[in-house]
């Protein structure tokens, strides 16, 4: 006679149990708090029949949470993207970065801005594919973009010239971001303290830019932090100086050397 076990003692076998047998009958247990316990358990890996058998499961809920899960099976992700019209599923394998790079490129046709868009906040997706897809992305698709560490200048400028305010202040931030254009963008309309702040903080910037900021700023706060970054322009800066900064930077230090 087996003795039935309580609903947090199956969680504790979902979490630790080994048996491949007994984790398939726990994937179909009635409580979701069993099955989740399999999902999002400490062990390293489920056996591919246990997760193909919570993608079966009679309720989405527990499709929706596998599918958002990293250690899904690659071969499984693809088949919930093709074969399942659950939006919310198609969503999170788009943004999953086990999703293969074929199954990728299937969601890149689909006709769901959204779903388009969570490509672009996938690390997975090939930059290849971004920009294939460019102007299918919907605004949150491009604020993806501009997070992102790997997109070319091209797409940058492009992003820039959205003027749009989220999409400004995450390029700003983006340690890739072309000199440049941060330089451009310091000396520009557009430019607000918060924005000098982003710039100022930048890896990427150089010293002309630091110091065009410090000559039209007021504020105490930012200038004090572009001094603390030109008085320690060697660690900051991983690119050697060229001659230009170098004079630009003597000049400056000497002038406020001057002033006290």
């Amino acid at each position: 006679m087996s003795i039935k076990r309580t609903v947090n003692e199956r969680i504790d076998r979902a979490r630790n149990s080994n048996d491949e047998k007994e984790l398939l009958k726990l994937s179909r247990d009635p409580s979701i708090n069993v099955k989740g316990a399999l999902i999002y358990g400490f062990r390293s890996s489920l056996p591919y029949s246990v997760w193909e058998s919570l993608c079966n499961n009679k309720d989405s809920r527990i499709i929706e949470e596998v599918s958002t899960s990293r250690r899904c099976p690659p071969e499984l992700l693809d088949k919930m993207a093709r074969n399942n019209h659950n939006r919310e599923i198609k969503l999170n394998v788009a943004h999953n970065i086990s999703t293969p790079i074929s199954t990728l490129e299937y969601l890149s046709h689909d006709p769901d801005t959204q779903v388009i868009n969570q490509l672009a906040w996938n690390d997975a997706t090939p930059v290849s594919l971004l920009l294939q897809i460019y102007d299918k992305f919907g605004d949150n698709g491009r604020r993806g973009l501009a997070f992102r560490e790997d997109m070319p200048k091209e797409i940058h400028i492009k992003l820039m010239n959205m003027k749009d305010e989220h999409i400004t202040r995450a390029l700003l931030k983006n340690p890739t971001l072309e000199s440049d254009i941060l330089y451009n963008f310091s000396i520009g309309k557009e430019v607000r303290t918060h924005h000098r702040r982003y710039i100022v903080k930048n890896p990427n910037t150089r010293i002309m830019t630091l110091i065009n900021i410090y000559l039209h700023t007021k504020g105490k706060q930012l200038k004090k932090s572009i001094m603390e970054r030109l008085n320690n322009i060697q660690d900051t800066n991983s690119r050697d100086i060229n001659e230009e900064e170098q004079r630009m930077f003597i000049k400056f230090i000497t002038e406020q050397l001057k002033k006290g």
